[in-house]
């Protein structure tokens, strides 16, 4: 017996996601980068925690979940962090939102697991002009979700996913 692929995108058929943009409208889109964690952590650190904790929340929420976006600004030199500025970061979000729009996706929810004012600032930005100047988003939702923001209490982000 085949594991259903749902909620990631990336392992489903052109089929299934057109099933599911019939009765639904929302995806998530889990932002990571490839960077320094020190010495002892994996380059893909918020990579990872972006796409396993978007899986969560879409298997909790039956949203679907969009491939992660590795690409990001760092601002870290050590040997392996890949930097992209926060204006490319911004345009490589913006046309995959544009793609997923062209679609019928109508809810985006971006999973920002990447700290950094620059990221947040550029994100911030460009989410505002896509609402407000291109027809695509005229009818849309962008909510911009940084990972931080849903643990104010300190008590650990993973435990709300439970």
């Amino acid at each position: 017996m085949k594991k259903n692929p749902f909620p990631v995108m990336a392992n489903m058929t052109v089929k299934l996601v057109r099933e599911y943009l019939r009765t639904k409208k929302s995806v998530i889109v889990p932002l990571g980068v490839v960077e320094q964690h020190g010495y002892h952590l994996p380059l893909q650190t918020d990579a990872l925690i972006a796409t396993h904790t978007a899986r969560m929340i879409g298997e909790a929420t039956g949203i679907l979940v969009a491939p992660t976006i590795y690409q990001s600004f760092s601002g870290g030199g050590l040997s392996g962090t890949i930097n992209i500025s926060p204006a490319v970061m911004s345009q490589v979000v913006g046309d995959t939102l544009l793609s997923l729009a062209s679609q019928g996706f109508r809810n985006f929810y971006l999973w920002l697991c990447h700290g950094g004012s620059e990221n947040a600032r550029a994100l911030d930005d460009a989410v505002k002009l896509l609402l407000r100047l291109n027809p695509a988003f005229s009818d849309a939702m962008i909510a911009l979700m940084p990972i931080w923001k849903f643990d104010p209490n300190k008590i650990g982000w993973k435990r709300a996913l439970k």
